[in-house]
């Protein structure tokens, strides 16, 4: 059976929308695992670090436990790359890849 499934969560505070997190949920092609992966995800600079950044992030974990995931995948970019790390391993993740990016320089 193909799942898919998505969901949007959105951060606010007071009233502000302060971030937001895109995640897909699919069954992997190679091993018929059922993944929920991150689209896309933000959260303003002054809001990240906070207990509120945190309970969006759990949000992703238990959305992905209620469909009955595998595996959650996310994402980052090479900003503060070394606390990101830390923070995804204490939290269980193992790193799976590396992305390159080529600007394209349009001028």
């Amino acid at each position: 059976m193909l799942f898919r499934s998505a969901k949007l969560l959105v951060l606010e505070v007071d009233g502000q929308v302060v971030g937001g997190v895109g995640m897909y949920a699919y069954k992997c092609f190679y091993n018929d695992v059922l993944r929920v992966q991150e689209i896309f995800w933000w959260v303003d600079p002054e809001y990240r670090n906070t207990r509120d950044s945190i309970k969006l992030f759990n949000k992703v974990e238990e959305w992905a436990q209620e469909i009955g995931a595998d595996e959650v995948m996310v994402s980052s970019t090479v900003l503060n790359a070394d606390k990101i790390e830390r923070f995804y391993t204490k939290k269980g993740f193992r790193k799976m890849d590396i992305n390159y990016i080529r600007s394209l320089n349009h001028a």
